[in-house]
């Protein structure tokens, strides 16, 4: 199971209305009750993204194991350039293994 930290790359802590969090997801996914800030199933594979707070930033990790490395770091790639437009602060993405 891969595991990320989306950041800011200004050090300050990477804090959310639920607004904010809200707009991560896309048609691709549906929302889903659940452990978590945010748990989106991605529609086309069946996996859960899992999007929960991790100092300083959010940790996404993914539930289901249909989806290979690489597709799973396209959608987080897609998920901080969302939070990143949304909140107007510039984040990088952490691969945690």
């Amino acid at each position: 199971m891969a595991s990320f930290l989306i950041k800011r790359d200004d050090g300050h802590f990477l804090r959310l209305a639920p607004e904010v969090l809200a707009s991560v997801g896309t048609s691709d996914y549906a929302r889903e009750d659940g452990w978590g800030l945010l748990r989106l199933r991605h529609v086309a594979s069946g996996d859960v993204v899992v999007i929960d707070d991790e100092m300083p930033g959010l940790r996404v990790w993914f539930e289901g194991g249909a989806l290979d490395a690489a597709s799973q770091q396209t959608i987080v790639s897609g998920i901080a350039e969302r939070l990143g437009a949304a909140t107007g602060h510039a984040v990088t993405t952490i691969p945690i293994r």
